[in-house]
């Protein structure tokens, strides 16, 4: 903790440069999506995005065909790869007939779950010098932000989830904790790692929070009927094919498997990005079941959070551009926790592997598109060894069983 003291502040005028650029670039690309939208030939053609996907499942709900949500071929229609739950709240899209109504629901949503999550921050680590406002300008003028909101994706749902998960476990609220990242399960490949990790660190009442969370949300489905759940599954397994053939552009995926898949090729040789990216997930995974199996304490876990939504951005087998949104989890903790690192190295060689990771997003999305390769993979892979050896060098304190703490006693944290 000795190099950390002897780390440098900020300047006073670097926060709000930061918050300038950042606002000026968020309103250039927002300026020039409405712009693209006014010169479009057919306007309504253009904001018809992946939102319409949400629409067409709630109104297919609403108008009894709910067999006809998950598509037996995805020649003519796009995949729906949520689960049956997921349903609900697309049936309020469903009710909607106009495309820019429905359009600036979608909008609106994601913008107040972001807020949600930044509330959460804020809840979960006092606000020294603002930074909490330098986080909310950079989370807005990111590429996978400005990504969701031109597509109507609603990824920050999931940093909400998250979030309010990751705040209720370090108050010492442990079944709520366990209930908000159930809700995570609206994306399975997002959420079935936490009771995982509940189970590593032997947190039962989290497990149980979210063993009982998940109950609830399939019980939710039964009145749409089983076969819906099999239609699920079935169109499920056809998207795993989709994701390994040209179906899906591989420049827009965030993962170590992407990147492999690149590297190594197509077709025959695609097994060899299989197995690449499996021993990646092992490398990283064994140390990420370590760290939360001895040192789930109140102190340490933001960044076992942080490490945990790293592993699942590197180690997915699927994770889009506007899902790179996730990442402002770790950012968060980085900035916003620096006593928590034990090496001031570390930290900055994080810093510079957020800088890349945001620079990348931007590039890719924006300016190269086909022509970029996936390598936001390797970045946060990269950013998740630095993490978990650092964690690891941190002098270790007792584990102690869940319990609720204070504010007072949080701050001392």
């Amino acid at each position: 903790m000795t190099n950390l003291a002897r780390e440098s502040k900020h300047p006073a005028l670097l926060p709000l440069a930061i918050r300038i650029a950042a606002a000026v670039l968020a309103a250039s690309l927002c300026y020039g999506w409405a712009l693209s939208l006014a010169h479009a030939p057919d306007p309504e053609r253009a904001l018809s995005r992946d939102w319409t996907n949400f629409q067409r499942a709630g109104r297919l709900l609403l108008e009894g065909r709910a067999e006809e949500i998950y598509p037996s071929s995805f020649e003519t229609v796009r995949p729906f790869p949520y689960p049956p739950f997921f349903l609900y709240p697309c049936a309020l899209l469903g009710r909607i007939d106009s495309t820019w109504i429905a359009y600036a629901l979608c909008v609106g949503a994601a913008v107040a779950e972001l807020a949600g999550a930044l509330f959460c921050f804020r809840r979960c680590f006092p606000d020294e010098n603002g930074r909490h406002t330098t986080v909310a300008f950079v989370a807005i003028s990111s590429a996978p932000w400005i990504g969701a909101l031109v597509t109507g994706q609603q990824s920050a749902l999931y940093v909400l989830f998250a979030a309010a998960g990751a705040c209720a476990w370090r108050r010492g609220e442990t079944v709520r904790a366990g209930l908000w990242l159930s809700l995570l399960c609206m994306k399975p490949n997002l959420g079935l790692l936490f009771p995982v990790l509940a189970l590593a660190s032997r947190q039962w009442r989290v497990l149980g929070g979210f063993l009982l969370g998940l109950a609830l949300l399939v019980v939710s489905t039964l009145p749409l009927g089983l076969s819906l759940w099999s239609d699920y599954f079935d169109a499920s397994a056809r998207m795993g094919q989709l994701l390994t053939s040209h179906g899906i552009s591989i420049w827009k995926q965030q993962t170590l498997y992407a990147f492999w898949r690149w590297t190594l090729g197509e077709g025959t040789r695609l097994h060899l990005a299989e197995i690449a990216a499996a021993i990646g997930a092992f490398a990283l995974g064994a140390p990420v079941l370590w760290l939360w199996r001895t040192r789930a304490v109140p102190r340490d876990l933001p960044r076992l959070v942080s490490i945990a939504v790293l592993f699942l951005v590197a180690c997915n087998l699927y994770l889009f551009f506007y899902d790179g949104l996730l990442l402002l989890i770790p950012a968060v903790v980085w900035y916003t926790s620096p006593e928590s690192y034990a090496r001031a190295s570390a930290r900055r060689w994080c810093g510079g592997c957020i800088a890349a990771a945001y620079a990348w997003q931007h590039a890719s999305s924006f300016v190269l598109q086909r022509q970029a390769p996936p390598l936001l993979g390797p970045i946060v892979a990269v950013w998740l060894a630095i993490e978990i050896f650092d964690l690891a060098r941190l002098p270790a304190i007792a584990v102690s069983r869940p319990q609720t703490l204070s504010s007072g006693e949080l701050l001392r944290v």
